[in-house]
């Protein structure tokens, strides 16, 4: 007989009668493995056939709420780490959901879990700009998802950007205000996903006027020129956010809206707090000019505080910076450890607290931190975040992979310093921290979370999801064949499985075929058009009919 068919080509088969050789002549043409449903499973296993398979069934082995991972289209680790921070602070997720349905309307409700009905509008996000309807599915389906990871294609589709765009790494305090900016550009009022981000800065400026010099705009020996003291505090005094207190003691306060702190880093510093401490801490600026002065000169203190305390915190750390002794950008790869609990009670402006604008509370916890591996100019992104289904345990979540870490002591991985994985620098650079009181009210993570209408979307795309996966595993255990008959006119694709007895196998594939007992049938190879092995005539007679044909081979 002929060699076995090579890897991967799908069989044919020719049955006929006497003239079983002619058959298998006239059929050359249509043995075509393309034809055998390859592509089709090809593709099937591309999608299932790998990691995806073995998650899922681990998702479901498990007794606890599983956590879906997010595909990295070739250098997009950055925004799946950013994504997946983001999406484990509830209000934020809930805020994202709400501002995505402002304009559902008409909507109608969603039923039961098994049972949707909708309204007028089947599609609830029709006049959602793209990036909230986006933003708006991805984290939905984070949520009740069945998927073992979640492709981010639409969203960046929804930033403009293409296939090449998803091989550049962006910087990702930029893609979070392009996030931000979207949300607020869509929610503008004073409750909004956006709105929970944004922290104000107090920037205060603080110096005593100078003796009031000599009369006739001369300048005395101190450089002091001549000015009307009183004219210069009455002036400062009408200005709104200006303090002139006794003596001349004069500060300026100006109000800023961010949504991260940006703090300075260097070798010398150990730790976050030392960072913020150094963030605010006051600034001499020497030969401040006082307008309302006549322009005398004095060395002013500046120094930055916190005016507003939002509910999320994002503070990120500088630790990619430029050498300018080498001309190169670099990574700070030092030691910076971070607490699970910060308290940033020295860092506001008393300013802007009094009995009746009382401070919040000031205790926030570490929801998120961002993590980078690598040097200053290649390396790879991802998150650790705390789980939402045991606030004392930590996950990673790492593009596609969800792994399970430990308790808080595991974070002490990430510092830097001698924190190194593979060979790679590895350290955190950014942090999401929440207040204490949304903590408390923290979600269990599952599709309760979802609001009716997004549940209605991603069940669909599970139900489509998990009607392919069952389809591969169905091809997956099985052996498909092109049946030529005589009079076909083309062939017709049978899929029986790979453990079916030879007898059974023929059987299977004659299935409502006029195939008479002792039918001859021959397996092709559909590449090399040549028989594998001998014709056989394996067609069992009817009970107590006679056999016909080659019966010798029926036990084959």
């Amino acid at each position: 007989p002929p060699p076995p068919p090579p890897p991967g080509a799908s069989p044919g088969v020719v049955f006929g009668g006497g003239g079983l050789r002619d058959a298998i002549a006239a059929k050359q043409e249509e043995l075509n493995p393309a034809g055998c449903g390859d592509e089709t499973y090809a593709q099937l296993e591309k999608e299932f056939g790998g990691y995806a398979s073995r998650q899922h069934e681990e998702n479901h082995a498990s007794t606890t709420h599983t956590y879906p991972g997010l595909s990295n289209q070739g250098a997009t680790c950055y925004l799946n780490s950013l994504l997946q921070a983001l999406h484990a602070v509830p209000s934020f997720r809930d805020a994202v959901f709400s501002a995505a349905l402002a304009d559902a309307g008409s909507v109608g409700s969603v039923g039961s879990d098994t049972e949707h009905t909708t309204g007028p509008r089947a599609d609830p996000l029709a006049t959602v700009p793209p990036v909230v309807r986006e933003m708006a599915l991805l984290f939905a389906r984070l949520q009740a998802s069945c998927q073992p990871y979640i492709k981010t294609t639409a969203l960046t589709a929804s930033f403009g950007w293409g296939s090449s765009e998803a091989f550049e790494q962006h910087d990702v305090l930029e893609l979070f205000q392009l996030l931000l900016t979207a949300l607020w550009e869509w929610q503008p009022g004073p409750v909004g996903p956006a709105q929970l981000f944004g922290a104000e800065l107090g920037d205060l400026l603080s110096f005593v006027l100078p003796p009031a010099g000599r009369a006739g705009g001369q300048a005395d020996p101190d450089n002091h020129l001549a000015y009307n003291c009183k004219d210069a505090e009455d002036q400062l005094a009408a200005q709104p956010d200006v303090i002139v207190g006794p003596g001349g003691r004069v500060c300026k306060r100006r109000v800023d809206t961010v949504t991260n702190l940006s703090l300075f880093v260097d070798e010398t510093t150990q730790s976050l707090e030392a960072a913020l401490h150094r963030f605010v801490s006051p600034e001499a600026i020497e030969g401040y000019a006082i307008t309302e002065a006549n322009g005398a000169r004095v060395t002013a203190t500046k120094c930055l505080r916190l005016a507003k305390l939002p509910e999320c915190l994002l503070i990120n750390l500088n630790r990619f910076t430029f050498d300018w002794k080498t001309g190169r950008r670099i990574k700070l790869d030092h030691r910076v450890c971070f607490p699970t609990t910060l308290d940033v009670a020295s860092f506001l402006d008393q300013a802007a607290f009094d009995s009746s604008n009382p401070a919040p509370t000031t205790t926030y916890r570490l929801s998120a931190a961002l993590v980078h591996s690598g040097s200053a100019h290649s390396g790879h992104y991802f998150a650790v975040v705390r789980d939402p289904g045991d606030p004392e345990a930590w996950l990673e979540f790492n593009d596609e992979r969800v792994t399970k870490l430990g308790d808080e002591s595991c974070l002490q991985r990430f510092f830097g310093g001698d924190a190194v994985q593979g060979g790679r620098s590895t350290s955190a650079y950014a942090f999401v921290y929440v207040q204490s009181t949304s903590c408390e009210n923290r979600r269990q993570p599952g599709s309760g979370c979802v609001p009716p209408e997004l549940r209605a979307l991603v069940d669909k795309e599970n139900d489509a999801w998990e009607t392919r996966r069952r389809e591969f595993l169905r091809l997956k255990d099985s052996v498909r064949f092109a049946v030529h008959g005589p009079g076909d006119a083309k062939a017709v694709i049978i899929s029986v499985p790979k453990t079916l007895p030879a007898t059974q196998l023929v059987a299977e594939l004659l299935k409502g075929r006029d195939a008479a007992p002792g039918t001859c049938v021959a397996f092709v190879n559909p590449k090399t058009k040549q028989v594998c092995g001998p014709c056989l005539g394996l067609v069992a007679a009817p009970a107590g009919g006679a056999s016909g044909g080659s019966s010798s081979s029926s036990s084959s």
